[in-house]
């Protein structure tokens, strides 16, 4: 018996970082979109990414694949071509093993796909003492996505911060 193919892989590169990459996950526990793969691109990390994503394939829905290149760090190009390699879906969307991703991340992506057509995003860098702060409660209800939130707990305005959660015409007009 054959099994379908996801629809979209996702694509994380990381290299030691641990802490952000467990919060990146929690995000796509809860993605509105549920068919996808999710590939970690690491590029020689030590064993401790290999036991997270290990406990995060047992205890969340996550489709994750591993792949692991000897490495230090600096060869990200060529982990990322392993990891494409590896996929086994149609379309691929590239992230970090540090981006956070909104709950309707992958939806949109795959609502906005156009065939011959490279789809390009942005992100919000946030302060280091912001993103200590996020919880896995925090990704869960989507609150760190909310500009009153990140407001309140020490981001300072500005035109980025628009981008963060413009919707219809505005998200048009930002993105232009």
């Amino acid at each position: 018996m054959s099994v379908k193919p996801p629809v979209i892989s996702v694509i994380l590169s990381t290299y030691n970082n641990i802490n952000w990459l467990e919060k990146t996950l929690w995000s796509y526990t809860y993605q509105s979109h549920k068919d996808f793969q999710l590939i970690v691109a690491d590029d020689g990390s030590d064993s401790d990414i290999k036991e997270l994503i290990e406990r995060f394939k047992v205890e969340n829905a996550l489709d994750i694949l591993h792949i692991w290149q000897k490495g230090n760090g600096s060869d990200k190009a060529k982990i990322l071509n392993k990891a494409i390699l590896a996929s086994n879906a149609d379309y691929i969307l590239l992230s970090e093993g540090n981006c956070l991703a909104t709950s309707d991340f992958v939806e949109s992506h795959l609502a906005k796909r156009q065939k011959g057509y490279f789809l390009s995003g942005g992100h919000l860098k946030l302060p280091m003492d912001v993103s200590k702060i996020i919880s896995k409660e925090a990704i869960e209800t989507q609150q760190c996505f909310d500009k009153k939130w990140l407001r309140a707990n020490g981001l300072r305005r500005s035109f980025k911060t628009r981008k963060l959660t413009a919707r219809g015409l505005q998200a048009k007009v930002l993105n232009a």
